[in-house]
């Protein structure tokens, strides 16, 4: 009975401690380079976001600060719900205390529009998407790797990650795949892209400080996407880790207030491509609150299941243990006295 006791102690370490590590996985890395050393450890598994389903579309509610003091953006910024879209002035996107308040919020998507009307931001989120242009820029190859992250990040097993994860962006209705290049620069291949699409257009890129970086290691500004967007008069979304830390100031795009993973955001575009098959117009807006609330609710349920087997575990544990105890004490365990 002793040894029974003992055994039942050992499994529920063990589903203790798998509920710890999936904490502190690769899921939970800080950083796109954090991630990146994370995958290349043979210690880890390898990350996977579990798949979304898709939810009713609706556009997101407006809140706009752009004429609040900076005192009063800062303190309603951290309120900001998922379903809520904050517009912000373009001369507080880089403040410090002004990003860190919207990047504590529950949204994921702020703007700061060149002129804030009623009329123009809601022309601009109820304007048609039609059936949007996926580009995602996806290394195939340890070269690749270390153009978007940086010396130190590549590996055979950030490629295996990375080969996976563009099977996922291939799986996509309209889309491409910017993995290298075979006469002009991937950044060129975007803006000429953006240039020609008649529907909305979303790119996928890591994202360093505003700076887009690509497998050939041409890059982009955000500032620059935003002035190719007005020129071409198409909406354009970039999906990418804090957009909002961009050191510059790009105006009239959809900035991103989280650290978004690719496999997130590739089960999040899946599902809103199935929404919009559902439906027969689907809205810019429309499609900014259906990424909200994929990529939130995907890591809702993943922090829900870690919660539930260390709270599993550790009942267990604690259950085998104060029987254990009694044996010792009443020495009854290989006796099975009662």
């Amino acid at each position: 009975m002793r040894n029974l006791v003992v055994n039942i102690v050992c499994v529920c370490l063990f589903l203790t401690q798998t509920g710890f590590s999936n904490v502190t996985d690769c899921k939970e890395a800080r950083s796109c380079r954090e991630l990146l050393e994370c995958v290349g450890s043979p210690a880890t598994t390898l990350p996977s976001a579990p798949p979304s389903s898709p939810t009713q579309l609706k556009a997101p509610a407006v809140v706009n600060l752009s004429e609040k003091s900076k005192a009063e953006l800062i303190t309603l910024a951290s309120t900001l719900k998922k379903s809520e879209i904050a517009l912000i002035p373009p001369d507080l996107v880089s403040d410090r205390e002004v990003r860190d308040s919207l990047i504590k919020s529950e949204a994921l998507f702020a703007m700061a529009p060149s002129s804030v009307t009623d009329d123009r931001i809601q022309r601009q989120l109820s304007a048609p998407i039609g059936r949007p242009r996926v580009l995602a820029a996806v290394p195939l190859d340890e070269e690749g790797v270390t153009a978007l992250f940086g010396r130190g990040t590549s590996s055979p097993r950030a490629v295996t990650y990375f080969a996976k994860l563009a099977r996922s962006y291939k799986s996509l209705q309209n889309s491409r795949l910017l993995a290298s290049s075979s006469s002009a620069p991937l950044a060129d291949e975007v803006e000429k892209e953006l240039s020609s699409a008649r529907e909305l257009v979303i790119l996928v890129a890591h994202s360093d400080r505003g700076r887009l970086w690509f497998p050939d290691g041409s890059s982009l500004l955000l500032a620059d996407l935003s002035s190719a967007q007005g020129r071409s008069g198409r909406d354009l979304l970039v999906l990418g880790c804090d957009t909002i830390e961009s050191i510059d100031r790009p105006t009239d795009l959809a900035l991103t207030l989280k650290r978004l993973n690719f496999d997130n955001i590739a089960n999040a575009l899946s599902a809103l491509q199935q929404q919009i098959e559902a439906r027969d117009v689907a809205s810019f807006g429309d499609a900014l609150i259906s990424l909200q609330n994929s990529v939130v609710s995907g890591k809702s349920a993943q922090q829900r299941t870690q919660t539930a087997v260390m709270m599993t575990g550790g009942g267990f544990i604690i259950m085998a243990s104060l029987f254990f105890w009694q044996c010792v004490l009443e020495d009854k365990c290989e006796s099975h006295e009662k």
